[in-house]
C-alpha cells in the first residue's frame, strides 16, 4: 500500500467526526438548533441501529458477506486501533452509513420540492460534491481493507435510506428557509 494514500484514508476516514461538528455549526450558523440537534439525535441513533445490525447473528454462509475482510485494520473513527479481531464484523459499513445519510439529507434539503433532473442541472457542482464525498469513502474504506464492497454498497443503501426517511418524516418539518 501506498504510504501518502493510506494516510489520506485514514484522514478522510474521520469525516462522520467532522459532521456531527459540520451539522452543530449549520445550527449556530442559522439559528435553526432544531433541525441540527435532531440531525445529530438522528446521525447517532442510526449508528447504534448500524452497531446492531452488524451484530446480528448472521449465519456462517455470509461470514464472507458480513466479517470484515482479512487483513483489515485502523478500522475505527480515529484509524489507528491496530488490526481488526479475527472474524469482526462489518456489514454495513458504519462510515459509509454515516457519509450516505448525511449526503441524502443534504441533497434532499436543498433540492425541496424541485424535480430531480432540474435539480441537478442547476445544482451540478452541490450534487457531484456530495457524490464524490460518498466515493471517496467507499475507496478509503476499500483501501484500507476494512471492508469489502458488499459492506460498503450496503452501508450506502442503508445510509441513503435512512437519510431519505429522516429528510421525509422529520427533517422537512425542522427547515427554516430564510
Amino acid at each position: 500500500m501506498n504510504e501518502n494514500i493510506l494516510l489520506a484514508c485514514d484522514l478522510y476516514s474521520i469525516i462522520p467526526i467532522a459532521i456531527y461538528f459540520a451539522v452543530f455549526y449549520m445550527g449556530v450558523y442559522t439559528s435553526n438548533f432544531k433541525e441540527s440537534i435532531s440531525f445529530i439525535i438522528f446521525f447517532y441513533v442510526n449508528n447504534y441501529i448500524t452497531g446492531i445490525i452488524k451484530k446480528l447473528p448472521y449465519p456462517e454462509s455470509l461470514w464472507d458477506v458480513t466479517r470484515r475482510p482479512e487483513g483489515a485494520f485502523n478500522t475505527d473513527y480515529f484509524s489507528r486501533n491496530g488490526p481488526a479481531k479475527k472474524d469482526a464484523n462489518g456489514f454495513p459499513s458504519g462510515h459509509m452509513t454515516s457519509v450516505a445519510g448525511f449526503c441524502t439529507y443534504m441533497i434532499l434539503r436543498k433540492m425541496g420540492n424541485q424535480d430531480f433532473k432540474e435539480f441537478v442541472r442547476e445544482n451540478p457542482g452541490f450534487f457531484w460534491a456530495n457524490i464524490l464525498l460518498v466515493l471517496l469513502m467507499g475507496f478509503a474504506r476499500w483501501y484500507k481493507k476494512c471492508h469489502n464492497l458488499t459492506q460498503i454498497i450496503g452501508g450506502i443503501i442503508y445510509g441513503g435510506v435512512t437519510g431519505y426517511l429522516y429528510y421525509t418524516y422529520i427533517g422537512k418539518e425542522l427547515i427554516v428557509l430564510t
